[in-house]
């Protein structure tokens, strides 16, 4: 995954994550992190306003464009893209129903290197996942054997 990715990810992700009652201290303490890495780098760089609407696509495309306006510095910046990754990490270890209830699309999760998920669950509306790109993958069953595409 790109940086600017990773990073944009890691924010909205974490913004939605942190806001939820059942989140981990360990993602809220992993977003607070973030955010004073994100400040002491680009003072003028504020998610106020995205943190009280962060399911806003207009919000979202203002965080996206000031991180285009860094992307070198993103790119170059190791402590950050870690701390985003680990933040990324904790998030997808949450259980599929509450990713679903605090908003988090499981296409924001990209991995880097392998992804394994054993079950996605849906209750309701389905599940939006998104492009699925790999071999071996299996969707649906067909005749009790899984189809591949």
């Amino acid at each position: 995954m790109d940086p600017l990715t990773l990073v944009f990810n890691a924010i909205v992700a974490g913004a939605v994550s942190a806001t939820q009652e059942t989140a981990s201290k360990a993602i809220k303490d992993g977003y607070q992190a973030l955010k004073e890495i994100i400040k002491s780098r680009w003072e003028r760089f504020s998610l106020e306003s995205f943190e009280a609407a962060p399911q806003s696509e207009s919000r979202r495309a203002v965080i996206k464009e000031d991180l285009e306006g860094v992307q070198d510095a993103l790119a170059a910046d190791r402590q950050l893209l870690e701390h985003a990754k680990r933040l990324l990490d904790l998030i997808a270890k949450q259980p599929p129903t509450t990713l679903a209830q605090a908003g988090v699309d499981i296409g924001m999760l990209r991995a880097v290197g392998e992804l394994k998920i054993d079950t996605i669950m849906a209750a309701q509306g389905g599940v939006r996942v998104g492009t699925i790109e790999g071999h071996n993958v299996h969707v649906g069953i067909i005749g009790g054997e899984p189809t591949r595409r």
